[in-house]
């Protein structure tokens, strides 16, 4: 997608650029600011508890479950999948392993931007 010539691919990335970059932002400036912020939404069942977080144009979503100690977290950038995870750990364990996908992913993308074409 970096090297689309049409406007509207351009602008998607351009937006994803910045999007990343604020998020960056966010985690290098108070690293006891917890930037992902969970909300409880409507559970599927009464086995599994469903989360959410919004970031701009960003969503990100937690379902566990306690009897089967696992945990899926996705990220979506508005209908695009990032990222998911389905894993037999704790939605804390999850949550570090997504800050750590993040940022990573925010540290890839700065390097992209500096490309010229």
């Amino acid at each position: 997608m970096q090297s689309a010539t049409h406007p509207a691919e351009r602008a998607c990335v351009a937006m994803a650029f910045t999007a990343i970059e604020e998020i960056e932002f966010e985690l290098a400036n108070d690293d006891d600011t917890e930037i992902i912020k969970w909300q409880r939404g409507l559970s599927l069942s009464e086995e599994c508890q469903y989360y959410f977080c919004k970031y701009e144009k960003f969503t990100l979503t937690l379902l566990t479950s306690p009897h089967t100690n696992m945990t899926r977290v996705k990220v979506y950038l508005e209908n695009t999948k990032l990222y998911v995870s389905e894993k037999a750990i704790s939605p804390q364990e999850a949550t570090e392993k997504l800050r750590n996908f993040i940022s990573t992913l925010a540290a890839q993308l700065q390097t992209l931007n500096r490309v010229e074409f």
